[in-house]
């Protein structure tokens, strides 16, 4: 039996060391003992954000399955140098973190948009994928639990923002992202927000307090493999 089949807090098997090898070599990341602290994570985020593109256009002109396995993964992304988008990314970086010690849950979400008709922010399904990493050492010693997301475009997170109401983090060109208190489908749930660079048009529908637009609403839900399989087919059509 495959032991990382049923059970959601080991979802996806780590990569073997000779992948998890060619995953740093192609993203340029230097680990050499460190602990699965914050401080690597940000670096690992930093280097794969710099080097792996968010590409979308297999869903756009391509009628196939997305193929989200580890060989697939690691044939596209790191030896062919292509991109990919949230389901990709995010299950290649889920891989490598869990190679690299840290204890790695995947999450998945619903993404915000404007509707200028109703002049309110509607949501779709389940189409976006982030990762939930735990336990993880803060600077003072505590542990917090944090996003960590390589598949949201051009104003996805470039770091880890710990899952904390307020929490805030920076991110490329002078932008900035935080977590909101939020429950579209029920209390206690959570959404990240973005804020653009300073001189920047707004997006529509910015909260005109802070200047942060909704990016992706999420729950602490877990889901098992075969699910992230399922989730990948509804994607294609709700981005065209």
């Amino acid at each position: 039996m495959d032991p990382f089949r049923h059970n959601p807090n080991t979802n996806f098997p780590p990569l073997n060391p000779t992948q998890l090898q060619q995953y740093l070599q192609r993203i340029g990341a230097v680990v050499d003992g460190q602990s699965p602290d914050l401080a690597l994570l940000n670096h690992i985020l930093d280097k794969h954000a710099r080097s792996i593109p968010f590409e979308i256009g297999q869903l756009f002109f391509l009628e196939s399955e997305v193929d989200i396995s580890t060989d697939a993964l690691i044939q596209r992304l790191v030896l062919d140098k292509r991109g990919g988008y949230c389901f990709q990314q995010n299950t290649l970086l889920l891989t490598a973190l869990l190679a690299l010690g840290f204890s790695v849950t995947p999450g998945v979400s619903r993404s915000s948009a404007w509707d200028p008709l109703t002049n309110s922010r509607i949501f779709g399904g389940i189409t976006h994928m982030q990762l939930f990493v735990e336990n993880l050492a803060r600077p003072d010693g505590t542990v917090g639990t944090y996003i960590a997301d390589m598949g949201y475009n051009q104003i996805g997170l470039t770091q880890a923002i710990e899952i904390k109401v307020g929490a805030v983090v920076p991110c490329a060109a002078g932008e900035s992202h935080t977590i909101k208190a939020a429950s579209v489908t029920g209390p206690g749930n959570f959404m990240l927000c973005h804020k653009r660079a300073e001189g920047v048009p707004l997006a529509d529908g910015t909260n005109m307090d802070d200047l942060y637009a909704d990016m992706f609403y999420f729950t602490m839900e877990k889901f098992r493999t075969t699910r992230f399989s399922t989730f990948t087919y509804p994607t294609a059509p709700s981005t065209s």
